[in-house]
């Protein structure tokens, strides 16, 4: 009876100094990464990349040329008071 117990109890107590090891190991390493992250946001956002060139003069093309649709963003619907048919509307552009 002491034979397979012991085996047992062996290896009950490996796998629980395995799962404590892995556990100390875990916990230094996330320690370590907590003070790398306070010692990190001390010093601040890293430094922004930045990219230079020379500058050319050139023209510029007022209008292009393209197919397409237009559509406005607001719109106004215009109705008669009375039935019939509407001959002129007094609009000018821009106003």
């Amino acid at each position: 009876m002491k034979g397979p117990f012991m085996r047992y109890a062996f290896t009950v107590l490996a796998i629980l100094l395995l799962i404590g090891g892995l556990a100390a190991l875990k916990g230094a390493q996330i320690s370590s990464m907590m003070k790398f992250g306070a010692e990190s946001q001390k010093q601040g956002p890293p430094p922004e990349s930045v990219g230079a060139g020379k500058t050319t003069k050139a023209s510029w093309e007022e209008t292009i040329d393209a197919v397409g649709s237009v559509a406005s963003a607001k719109g106004v619907t215009l109705t008669t008071e009375v039935p019939g048919a509407v001959k002129r509307i007094a609009f000018e552009s821009g106003n």
